[in-house]
Formats: structure tokens, C-alpha cells, sequence
């Protein structure tokens, strides 16, 4: 049994497409691997810093449908003496660590939203 060009062209585009498919799936699964290892960080900022928490619920308080690693990034380094806000992703302006903090001391008033 012999085999005709237009099956050879078949099998061609059939490999040609399993490795596009291969290339991407690859593609995908490192950039969810890097997105799930600056989630873990985050959350491992978040449970080893007092401050960090008190930042993250000062900017849910502002801002409620905010998620802390998808949304806003928090980090402490070890020689800064307050967390700050290193990815902000959120199409609103980005709050001041200084008086996020301020306020969650004082109590943790809401600001004043406007309705419009």
C-alpha cells in the first residue's frame, strides 16, 4: 500500500500542529508557575508581617474588591521599616502606603468614597 502525497501532507500538518500545541501549552504552564510563585511570596509576606496585613486590609477597606496578589502586590524587605505596595494593578489611583498605615492606626476609618 502505497502512500499518496496528500496523506503525507496530512501527517505533516497533524506534527506541525501537535508541536504548536506542545510549544503553548509549555508557554502557559511557566507563566502560571511564575504566577503562582509571586502569589506564594505574597501570601507568605502577608502571614509573616503584621504590618503587611494591616496594609492589605487598610487597601481592601479602601478599595473592597481589591485582591492582595492578583490586584496589589505587598512586600516588606528586611531593611525597609514599612511595607510597600510593589505591583498595582487595579484601574484606580494607587494608595500611599504612609497613609493607609496612618489611618488602620487611628482606628481604620473608611475614607469617604463620592457616589458621583
Amino acid at each position: 500500500m502505497a502512500i499518496d502525497a496528500l496523506s503525507i501532507a496530512a501527517i505533516i500538518v497533524s506534527l506541525v500542529v501537535v508541536a504548536v500545541v506542545f510549544v503553548l501549552a509549555t508557554r502557559f504552564n511557566r507563566e502560571l508557575d511564575r504566577k503562582l510563585r509571586k502569589l506564594a511570596r505574597n501570601q507568605e509576606v502577608l502571614l509573616n508581617s503584621p504590618e503587611a496585613r494591616e496594609l492589605c486590609k487598610a487597601i481592601r477597606a479602601q478599595y473592597p474588591e481589591a485582591c492582595p496578589g492578583l490586584d496589589f502586590v505587598v512586600d516588606q524587605s528586611e531593611d525597609a521599616d514599612l511595607p510597600r505596595i510593589v505591583e498595582w494593578r487595579l484601574d484606580r489611583p494607587k494608595p500611599d502606603e504612609r497613609q493607609l498605615l496612618g489611618r488602620a492606626s487611628q482606628g481604620g476609618e473608611r475614607p469617604e468614597q463620592g457616589t458621583g
